[in-house]
């Protein structure tokens, strides 16, 4: 582990556990409870937080938990960038509006010569699905993007908050004939968001 990561986890713990403390404190909880309260806030943090690095070798089977990440610790705008990495192939998985419980979320692809010819494939198969999307660049939230899905999360906060979009993207990864064992890279971008800190109840029992 060098010295900067580790600089990262030891201000971490202490970004989580201080507030943790003060509260428990103003409410007169002991000590034990203050720790055992402290260790499940931790670990819930670095399981949505600690995947803001960027990480490489992931499957498909782990875009569930990387967007629902995005929707907990970024402000609107903030993304998860994944790349086929035998590939050119991208997408950008944008948090794109909401408030501290609901969310939008778009999926952009972008406009490029691997991309175009799978224009009309793609329209085909939203339109078969059901799935939202625009071609129409006056909509984009991405401007370089070739066509966008939209998928509406009613609550964040829910184990599966995050399912509907990596089904998505699940079906744009096919439609570029990725299979399910293809490596991609992923990394999260973006303004962090504090919303946790009003809902920490919610963020343990994710």
């Amino acid at each position: 582990m060098s010295r900067r990561y580790f600089a990262y986890n030891v201000a971490f713990a202490i970004l989580v556990i201080l507030p943790v403390a003060w509260f428990s404190r103003r409410a007169g909880l002991p000590w034990w409870l203050t720790g055992v309260l402290s260790i499940a806030a931790l670990a819930a943090l670095w399981k949505l937080l600690g995947v803001q690095i960027g990480v490489k070798g992931r499957s498909r089977y782990d875009l569930e938990r990387f967007i629902q990440s995005v929707l907990v610790s970024r402000e609107d705008g903030g993304w998860l960038d994944v790349k086929h990495r035998a590939s050119p192939l991208r997408i950008r998985i944008i948090r794109a509006s909401g408030d501290d419980s609901t969310a939008e979320v778009v999926l952009a692809i972008p406009r490029a010569t691997w991309s175009q010819p799978k224009a009309g494939d793609l329209a085909r198969m939203f339109e078969q699905q059901g799935i939202s999307f625009t071609e129409a660049p006056g909509s984009f939230v991405q401007e370089t993007s070739l066509m966008e899905a939209r998928v509406e999360i009613p609550s964040i906060w829910t184990g599966s908050a995050g399912a509907k979009p990596a089904r998505v993207a699940h079906l744009i990864l096919d439609a570029f004939d990725i299979g399910p064992g293809e490596p991609l890279d992923v990394r999260i971008e973006g303004a962090p968001s504090g919303r946790w800190k009003e809902h920490r109840e919610e963020l343990v029992n994710l």
